[in-house]
């Protein structure tokens, strides 16, 4: 049994690659003439079109450009109006220079070398008629150029275009020659003004010169720097501070040493201390201390021997006495004289001081003078220097504007072309071939976007329905006449109406294929769905089938007259009942009275044996739809429909309803709900996939058992439903006794021999 799938989850499958190349197959198959149409138009278009465009010839010059021209005057004599004096100067000047060659000013010189103005080609008034004659010769030239320069050298191709092949030869001579002139006139004319500049500035220059000098002079005379230059004198003054310096060092520290002499002199009393820091220095103090202590040494000796109060040693003790006091004299002297000895030092250091620092401002001073005196020297120098500058480069740009040379020169003059360059056809051809088929693929894709229809099985299982029967295009045009099945209602009515319309009879023949060509490929295909429904329904018995469609005009009801048609030679005993209240056509293809049918039943109104009709078809009968109700769902919900329902399935093994579609009304959704099987008909080329998606959708919400989607009027041939599913179809299927028969009291015109052959086979 079918699920029923939901619509995002089909909308996703449509983005998946297998629908897409799918879809792009179809599309290619139903559409492949709109590319090949539009490839042809547009090429044959493109064909005229460029036998009507005038021929447009090209020539072209070359010129080089070059950074280092020869210099008559040497390479020593730089030219002032040289603009590429270094490489990434001379890249921007080169492609100036092509802008220069396309630019108006030197177009408009061309113009007059050629007399353009006077051409009404190239100055006739047009959307520029404000402009003089010979601008707009030039605006018109600028369109005809085009300068190109050659990868990986310096030369540059100078491209005219025309419909006259000399005058594109003129065109680009007359540019080389005229951009040749312009560029010696713009270096002479740079040259000029170079020299007129120069000669200002070197005036200028020569006066600021003549002043620095003099206020040079000046300022020597002042500080008589003739006879000894300021470096000696910064040499004497430096010589003399650092000869005080030094002596002013000396005496700083002779003059330290010895107030710490003095210092510790005035300390010592002791008299061996005194003579040891003396160290021998002074003879005399050093004899005295000497004297001394042998003295108390002796003193020391007769005291032991005869006591403090003998003669000697008071004799002793008076030389002791006149010693030392001799010894405080000689320290008393020595003091004395270092203290001189530091005075004089102080001395000294006072005048080294005082001339040190007249040095130093002696010395500050010069150096004012020194400053003042190099500004004056390096403004003179200066002066100088700008001054011999500017004469050798005036000197130089003087002789530069005798030399007319150009970075510039004509390598190729343009010859008159021979082939013309537009229009050209293969390429033309190419692109409105190219255009045709853009636009046709374009167009055949937008077609295939817009056909929502489904035409192949395989669109089907891409939406993932179960795809249960494919049933070819029916061959209604078969030759010789086909009585129809007769009752006792339709004998009556043909009798009344011998003459049945010819739409009529085409679409009953239609209808009862099955039972008319057996052996049809269609026939074929209508056993095969009728053997997939009951395998579909092995688990649960098949006693009532709804045949329905997303909308009309799908073919459910000839497609479930022939399932009818077909169950019924399968030895079942069907019943076909037409469920379609609202259109009902079954009655039509038997050619039966719809009076009594099964609105008649479900209201309670007669009886099922005048409602039943025998067909003659063997196993099976009919029953119409009856009156048209004003209400059928509603009359489908009625208690009547479930007591005829069960009253039927009693006499039948099987009960075919043919509903109307799904997707305009309930009628098919209400019966489905309660019936054991439904099989959903659409129609290739006509069903779309947004009505079978709703149609699924509407099923799936009354949990309807479906059984499976027949796809009715395939595109594919019979021949191919035989490979397909395996049978072979017009070969070895005869139409044997019981196929082509109908049954006692039918009376059937038979077909030709071979004709279903010929035509199913």
């Amino acid at each position: 049994m079918a699920a029923f799938p939901d619509t995002e989850t089909d909308r996703g499958g449509d983005a998946s690659t297998s629908m897409l190349v799918s879809w792009l197959l179809r599309v290619a198959k139903q559409y492949w003439w709109i590319p090949v149409l539009a490839c042809a138009v547009a090429t044959t278009a493109g064909y005229f079109y460029t036998k009507r465009q005038p021929r447009i010839y090209q020539a072209s010059a070359r010129i080089e450009y070059n950074p280092a021209p020869a210099s008559p005057l040497g390479r020593s004599v730089e030219d002032v109006a040289n603009p590429v004096s270094n490489y990434w100067l001379a890249v921007r000047y080169f492609e100036t220079q092509n802008l220069i060659l396309t630019s108006r000013g030197l177009l408009e010189r061309v113009a007059r070398r050629l007399g353009l103005e006077q051409d009404s080609r190239f100055s006739a008034e047009g959307t520029d008629s404000e402009l003089a004659p010979i601008e707009r010769a030039a605006l018109s030239l600028q369109r005809k150029i085009t300068v190109q320069p050659i990868e990986n050298t310096q030369l540059v191709e100078i491209r005219a275009t025309d419909t006259d092949p000399q005058v594109a030869a003129d065109i680009a001579n007359a540019v080389c020659d005229e951009y040749l002139a312009k560029t010696v006139e713009d270096h002479m004319s740079a040259t000029v003004d170079a020299i007129d500049w120069l000669s200002e500035q070197l005036d200028d220059v020569r006066a600021r010169l003549t002043e620095s000098e003099q206020a040079l002079h000046n300022f020597k005379k002042e500080n008589a720097i003739v006879s000894v230059s300021m470096e000696d004198r910064q040499n004497l003054v430096a010589s003399d501070m650092t000869r005080f310096g030094d002596e002013l060092a000396t005496v700083r520290a002779r003059r330290v040493t010895l107030e710490a002499r003095v210092e510790q002199l005035r300390r010592l009393t002791n008299p061996k201390a005194l003579a040891a820091f003396l160290g021998g220095e002074d003879g005399d103090l050093g004899r005295i201390v000497t004297e001394l202590s042998s003295l108390e040494a002796k003193r020391g000796r007769l005291e032991t021997r005869f006591g403090p109060n003998h003669p000697t040693l008071l004799e002793l003790s008076e030389d002791i006495d006149s010693t030392s006091a001799e010894l405080r004299r000689a320290h008393e002297s020595l003091v004395a004289a270092h203290e001189a000895q530091l005075a004089q030092v102080y001395t000294m250091e006072k005048g080294f001081r005082a001339a040190l620092a007249e040095a130093n401002e002696r010395g500050l001073d010069l150096n004012r003078k020194s400053m003042e005196f190099e500004r004056l020297h390096r403004t003179q120098v200066n002066n100088e220097n700008l001054y011999q500058m500017l004469l050798k480069r005036s000197t130089e740009t003087d002789l530069t504007r005798l030399v007319n040379f150009s970075h510039v020169r004509i390598v190729d003059r343009a010859l008159r072309p021979q082939w013309h360059i537009l229009p050209r056809l293969p390429v033309n051809l190419a692109v409105f071939f190219a255009i045709g088929l853009l636009f046709g693929v374009g167009l055949a894709l937008l077609l295939g976007r817009l056909d929502h229809t489904l035409r192949t099985a395989e669109e089907l299982k891409d939406l993932g329905v179960s795809v249960i029967g494919v049933t070819p295009r029916a061959l209604a045009e078969h030759s010789g006449l086909i009585a129809l099945p007769q009752t006792r209602r339709s004998r009556r009515r043909a009798e009344r109406s011998p003459n049945e319309p010819a739409s009529v009879a085409a679409r009953t023949r239609r209808d009862l294929l099955v039972h008319h060509h057996a052996g049809a490929a269609a026939a074929e295909a209508i056993r095969s769905l009728r053997t997939a429904l009951l395998f579909a329904s092995v688990d649960r018995p098949l006693r009532t089938l709804v045949v329905t469609s997303p909308k009309p005009g799908e073919g459910k009801t000839t497609l479930a007259i022939n399932l009818a048609v077909a169950f019924a030679q399968s030895a079942k005993k069907v019943l076909l009942v037409d469920a379609d209240l609202r259109r009902p056509r079954i009655h039509q293809t038997f050619g039966v009275d719809n009076s009594v049918g099964l609105t008649n039943l479900i209201a309670g109104v007669g009886q099922i044996d005048d409602a039943l009709l025998e067909t003659d078809i063997p196993s099976l009968s009919l029953l119409t739809s009856g009156p048209l109700p004003p209400t059928p769902s509603e009359m489908l919900h009625a208690p009547g429909f479930s007591q005829t329902l069960t009253a039927l399935k009693s006499r039948f093994d099987l009960i075919i309803f043919d509903t109307p579609p799904v997707v305009p009304v309930t009628d098919a959704s209400v019966l489905a709900a309660e019936m054991d099987g439904t099989l959903l008909v659409v129609r290739s080329k006509v069903s779309t996939r947004d009505a079978l998606l709703s149609a699924l959708s509407s099923l799936g919400r009354v949990r309807a058992r479906l059984l499976g989607v027949a796809l009715n009027e395939a595109e594919s041939p019979a021949a191919r439903y035989g490979k397909d599913y395996g049978y072979g179809y017009g070969y070895g299927y005869g139409e044997s006794e019981e196929h082509s028969s109908t049954g006692a009291g039918a009376s059937l015109v038979a077909p030709k021999k071979g004709q279903d052959r010929r035509r199913f086979g």
